[in-house]
């Protein structure tokens, strides 16, 4: 088992284990993962290919349901392949408004290679994605407020396994949730 898929097993077991229902809530409201079949027919148009380790993540488990006032990764809810493709596109049509609006260039606003897989209200943990296969990517931190040239300046974890054990050790030591 990889390094993501054991530190995904285990903040699951943390928030299966929990005394407090709010947290093993956010167990229960996570989906079966999908198979690499069902990954490639839901991403067969979307132009870019996602990082292996975000392959990984939607074959461990694939989202929330819905938008949970919580949290996989604190505030952040772990968005569905689906809801993840349905926001992509969101942020590209709002960045074409705001070209419309504004005359700025969609693409400094959005990079189409950005693709959302954390969302809390209008904040998104995004990942660059490629034309060519690659194990990992950065997790950047996108906020509908921020440029695009902020977005590429505000790399918050170099990859989401390094992403999930930070979320992994807060969990066991109760940094998250401990009302």
């Amino acid at each position: 088992m990889a390094l993501l898929t054991e530190t995904l097993e285990q903040i699951l077991k943390v928030l299966e284990n929990s005394d407090n229902p709010f947290v093993v809530h956010i167990a229960e409201s996570l989906q079966p993962g999908l198979t690499d079949e069902a990954i490639a027919a839901k991403l067969v148009d979307f132009p870019y290919t996602l990082p292996d380790e975000v392959i990984e993540l939607y074959k461990w488990r694939n989202g929330q349901v819905q938008y949970r006032s919580a949290g996989l990764a604190d505030i952040y809810t772990f968005l569905s392949l689906e809801d993840a493709l349905k926001e992509y596109k969101r942020l590209i049509e709002l960045a074409m408004e705001t070209e419309r609006e504004v005359g700025v260039a969609w693409q400094g606003e959005y990079d189409p290679r950005w693709f959302p897989i954390f969302r809390e209200s209008a904040n998104y943990y995004i990942v660059p994605t490629l034309l060519k296969p690659q194990q990992s990517a950065p997790i950047l931190s996108k906020s509908e407020y921020l440029s695009g040239e902020e977005v590429r300046q505000a790399k918050i974890y170099p990859s989401l396994t390094s992403m999930m054990l930070e979320v992994a050790t807060n969990w066991e030591t109760d940094v998250y949730y401990t009302c």
